[in-house]
């Protein structure tokens, strides 16, 4: 992991690891873990606590990590989007099916000719660029459709905890992508990081104390 070299900050990196298991343990606690959603939200939240803490216990080499982070971020884009397209039309819900089938096999070409260290910011851009997307026609079907119950719905907190995470995460990448960052800079930004990942997993834990399994007249929503 990098360090910032600001004590605070280094520990707040170190403890935000453990936050994806947050959502976790209320999903098991409550025995919603059988429900699609969860289960996805479940496993992503897995994955992503997994990701994040290999690279503090693994001896490996800095090329050998990168290429680790470029796999479980795939994994995030395409659980997240499994989780979403749901919600989508159907000639959408293709569109993004196709989209997946193609950029995984472009990537995948890619890594393979040009070797899976390698870091490429347009590659990161992209993906978070089509989850920002895919989260927001998300939003905007749930908001239209379902007032009463929008609360309720897991769904919902999944796509407002994702697209704030990685509007934000676009935000800085852009805000540093054209200039050499002095350590100062680039720990204000991993700070920022952080909460942002703190408020997500906030919202991922209200999805999964939302869900009250089949108490219901029939009107609600099966998201």
């Amino acid at each position: 992991m990098l360090k910032t070299g600001n004590s605070a900050i280094d520990f707040f990196s170190q403890a935000i690891v453990f936050i994806p298991l947050l959502p976790v343990i209320i999903i098991l606690l409550r025995g919603t873990h059988q429900k699609d959603v969860l289960t996805f939200l479940l496993i992503l939240c897995l994955v992503n606590c997994l990701g994040s803490f290999l690279p503090k216990i693994a001896k490996a080499t800095q090329s050998i990590l990168v290429a680790t982070q470029h796999l479980f971020a795939l994994v995030e884009l395409l659980i997240l989007i499994q989780m979403l397209k749901s919600l989508l039309f159907g000639n959408l819900r293709k569109a993004f099916n196709i989209f997946l089938i193609s950029f995984l096999s472009s990537s995948i070409t890619y890594y393979l000719l040009e070797g899976a260290d390698q870091n490429n910011p347009g590659i990161s851009s992209f993906q978070d660029a089509v989850i920002i997307l895919i989260g927001i026609l998300s939003l905007v079907k749930l908001i239209r459709k379902n007032d009463l119950y929008l609360f309720k719905l897991p769904i919902f907190w999944i796509a407002v905890g994702t697209v704030f995470y990685f509007v934000i995460a676009e935000i800085l990448e852009a805000a540093g992508c054209c200039s050499v960052q002095p350590i100062s800079t680039l720990a204000d930004k991993i700070l920022l990081l952080n909460i942002a990942n703190l408020i997500r997993y906030f919202f991922y834990t209200l999805a999964g104390l939302s869900y009250y399994p089949k108490k219901t007249n029939g009107r609600e929503p099966a998201y």
